[in-house]
């Protein structure tokens, strides 16, 4: 019998009941009922609809439909149809349905070719009660009523089938919506199984994610040191490009490839091809026009792997290529994304992951915290070493792990799934050192010498051997041994991360030129210093500031090398005189706040290694030993100049004698006077202005207000001859109290403002805070005393906090030994403490705008 069918584009439905068998054998003699039952029910559904009934076995049917939509309103209509019934015995009838549209041939009363067999395999791969079409099937659907959708299950393969399908599933109300994954062949996939959840990279994924999905990159190389988490990163991509790639992602590992022409026989073997199809021909030929995902992971070692890379983007259109390198394979195109170490909350969760996998007890808790944040911290947060050290918590807590570690590349694990060049981080470190040329392994060893980094002059002083120290960066920074970061005004600053340090501090070690680097690092240091301290009160100070404290960790590390404390064997007297010349530079930068903690330790064995002949170096380090401690020190410093015949040292001696006298008024003039005239004479005009500053004040002791303005005049002169803008405000808030013994308020309070906006150029606080100062004295000239008594209380608690020496009532004790307050104060009687404490309240600024306000008439 002839059966009308329709033609052109089709929708073919096959459907079954799930577990048929268990059915029947739970339901017994009710079977048939519940099988008649069921025809009955679906076969209203396709009548509704306009299906064709093409053949129907037990308990399943093949039906066709015009449309695409008729298809899918059919098998909800059945599948809400069979939900709906009461089904005898209390059985339970679940029927999965798959639906796929396409123009297959017509034989006889039925049709024939794949599109019924991928029909057919669909439906075989779905659940009872669910309903799942291909791609081709929803593209056809239009507006789906009665809140039908779709929900997208990705790409999946299939017995006998070439290409994968992308499959969707029909969703809606009285639709259930949570079933178990499709029993296809599964998405094509052949990735490494990661046994924990990855771990602080949830950015960066959705970064590349986004990259690859939106077409803008067919080429991504994650770079950076060994251990980082290049290939944890590269997995997790191309698995959540998985859904996306019908041709599959492929994990190619390259680590044991020693040739390059032996990348294509690894592709060929991860695409799971035979051993005839594994050169760049067969390879090429199965891609295809494939639409895949190719994880290539450790591509550093090999030189010409960019050739393969490209000849691959270039013969395959669709696909997407993933490298994990130490380096950039420099190609058109390339996408290059540097995997960092992680920061310390992600490190710290990474810790705890691991070491739960061997302590599972383990809790982070307050014994432990601290020592696994500073564990963490020592690791620079690099996964492979804290995995390694969460592997020891299985003997060891966080506290006892830390205790051991004495160097981050001593962490060792000797699990079987771990490269070998993985089982430590030195084997890490090594490998990515030993790929290297052999003068780029020269300048990696030579920068071990220097903490936290340093300049490209640094780079060119002591390690670049004649090379351009761009050039040699860049290698490094390409081969991940190296962080390129920006120093204070923005400059490159290289840096060796601790752990990388650690191993280069080794080879340096072991390749005998230790000496001969260390010393050239310690006279690059010297200059440093001696260009920076040159810059200290000029208009270049803030900056030379910044720089001194930021290498400091460097010069510290080359005194430690030319003085050598507590060594048994003192340094060469070569490097003892660098090591003292260096100290007598540095001074200066020890009078400014917190540069180190006990720079005496340092003199005094800069004195110690001296010995008895005179320099200028021994003069300046005994001055600055003995200042404000030892009279006989400075006195032998000063002793020394004098037959040295060095103006510019014996000034500074006199001016630090000085400060042995201060109750004895005719010897400071006396020493003031002379370290005067030897600064004038030897042109040392910032050493002048300190000591007009000191004369100045005492003059003011003396009761000489116009002298001691006439010598803050001239510092003035100096300061803005040298652009020390710092000092010009301290000598000109100076002259607010002579100004006001004078009786010139109108000056001192024209003055005061001006300063208000010198000190916000210079920015620095205790400048803002010795405002106040002036302030008060002007307030209190002003007869306002109970503001004066409140910019008082702010300026005192300001100056404590700050300087952290003394508390306020001593700050505040020491400014009344000399301050024109006392009316003021017997005015107010009790009321002015009370202001006092009230102005310890308020902020500088707060304070600063009180006292402006009040001073404006």
């Amino acid at each position: 019998m002839d059966v009308e069918l329709p033609s052109g584009t089709v929708s073919l439905l096959f459907s079954d009941i799930e577990g048929s068998t268990a059915l029947l054998s739970r339901a017994g003699e009710a079977y048939a009922d519940v099988l008649d039952a069921q025809r009955r029910i679906l076969r209203e559904a396709w009548a509704t609809y306009g299906g064709t009934e093409l053949g129907t076995e037990g308990d399943s049917f093949y039906v066709v439909f015009a449309t695409a939509r008729s298809a899918v309103l059919a098998a909800a209509a059945g599948q809400r149809a069979l939900a709906a019934h009461e089904w005898p015995g209390g059985a339970v009838v679940r029927v999965r349905i798959g639906i796929h549209s396409g123009d297959p041939a017509r034989h006889a009363d039925a049709y024939v070719g794949l599109d019924v067999h991928r029909a057919a395999r669909v439906a075989a791969a779905a659940h009872g009660g669910q309903v799942v079409l291909t791609d081709v099937t929803r593209q056809l659907l239009g507006p789906l009523p009665d809140g039908l959708g779709t929900t997208d299950l990705g790409w999946h393969r299939f017995r006998d089938l070439a290409a994968p399908e992308h499959l969707h599933q029909l969703t809606g109300a009285g639709l259930d919506d949570a079933f178990p994954p499709l029993k296809s062949l599964g998405a094509v996939s052949r990735l490494p199984a990661e046994t924990t959840p990855l771990v602080g990279r949830d950015r960066e994924l959705a970064d590349l994610l986004d990259l690859v999905s939106s077409g803008r990159a067919r080429l991504v190389t994650l770079t950076g040191l060994g251990g980082a988490g290049k290939t944890r990163l590269a997995t997790a991509l191309a698995a959540a490009l998985g859904d996306t790639f019908p041709g599959g992602v492929y994990f190619v590992p390259c680590a044991a490839v020693t040739d390059p022409a032996r990348i294509w026989t690894a592709v060929a073997e991860a695409l799971g091809l035979g051993a005839d199809a594994a050169g760049r021909g067969s390879v090429l030929d199965h891609l295809g026009d494939q639409r895949l995902v190719l994880v290539l992971d450790n591509l550093e070692h090999l030189a010409t792997a960019d050739a393969v890379v490209a000849d691959l983007l270039d013969a395959v259109r669709g696909l997407v290529v993933v490298v994990t390198s130490r380096r950039p394979l420099h190609l058109r195109g390339e996408s290059v994304r540097s995997v960092e170490p992680l920061p310390g909350p992600e490190a710290v969760e990474l810790f705890l992951q691991q070491a739960r996998l061997v302590r599972p007890d383990l809790v982070l808790d307050q014994r432990y915290v601290d020592d696994v944040v500073e564990l963490c911290r020592r690791l620079d947060g690099l996964p492979l070493a804290v995995e390694l050290a969460a592997a020891r918590t299985r003997l060891l807590s966080p506290g006892a792990l830390l205790a051991q570690l004495r160097s981050s590349t001593a962490l060792g694990d000797h699990a079987a799934d771990r490269p070998a060049r993985h089982r430590t981080i030195r084997d890490t470190i090594a490998w990515s050192h030993d790929l290297l040329e052999p003068h780029l392994q020269r300048v990696f060893r030579r920068l071990a010498v220097f903490v936290e980094g340093t300049g490209f002059d640094g780079v060119q002083a002591v390690a670049a051997d004649g090379q351009d120290p761009l050039d040699a960066v860049t290698e490094l920074a390409d081969a991940a041994l190296v962080v390129v970061g920006e120093d204070t005004d923005r400059q490159p600053r290289v840096v060796l991360l601790a752990t990388v340090r650690d191993v280069a501090l080794e080879l340096l070690a072991d390749s005998g030129e230790e000496d001969d680097v260390r010393r050239a690092h310690a006279a690059y240091c010297a200059e440093l210093v001696a260009r920076l301290t040159a810059r200290l009160h000029t208009a270049g100070d803030v900056d030379a500031r910044c720089h001194l404290r930021t290498d400091y960790p460097n010069i510290r590390e080359a005194l430690a090398w030319t003085l050598r404390p507590g060594a048994a064997v003192p340094p060469p007297p070569d490097l003892a005189a660098l090591g003292v010349h260096l100290a007598a530079m540095l001074r200066e930068l020890w009078r400014l706040p917190d540069p180190e903690p006990d720079p005496d330790e340092w003199l005094r064995r800069a004195v110690e290694l001296a010995g008895d002949e005179d320099s200028p170096d021994l003069a300046a380090v005994l001055g600055a030993l003995g200042m404000g401690v030892d009279e006989g020190t400075v006195t032998h410093a000063l002793e020394m100049s004098r037959r040295l015949g060095d103006d510019r040292g014996t000034a500074e001696a006199l001016h630090l004698l000085e400060r042995f006298h201060t109750d004895d008024h005719e010897r400071c003039r006396a020493l003031l006077d002379e370290s005067i005239a030897l600064a004038r004479r030897a042109d040392d005009r910032l050493r002048l202005s300190w000591v007009l500053g000191r004369r100045a004040d005492l003059h003011l002791r003396a009761g000489e207000p116009e002298q001691a303005l006439e010598r803050l005049a001239e510092v003035v002169t100096l300061t803005r001859q040298r652009g020390d803008q710092r000092t010009e405000l301290e000598a000109r808030l100076d002259m607010v109290e002579p100004l006001l013994e004078l009786g010139r308020v109108g000056e001192a309070r024209t003055l005061l403002r001006e300063l208000v906006e010198l000190a916000r150029q210079v920015g620095e606080e205790i400048l803002t805070a010795d405002l106040l100062d002036g302030y008060a004295r002007l307030l209190a000239a002003l007869a306002i005393d109970d503001l004066a008594a409140l910019v008082l209380g702010a300026h005192t608690a300001a100056v404590a906090r700050l300087y952290d020496v003394r508390d306020a009532d001593e700050e505040l004790a020491r400014w009344l030994a000399h301050s024109p307050m006392t009316a003021g104060r017997d005015r107010l009687g009790g009321m002015w403490d009370l202001y006092v404490r009230a102005g310890r309240s308020e902020s500088i600024d707060a304070a600063l705008e009180i006292a402006m306000r009040a001073t404006s008439g």
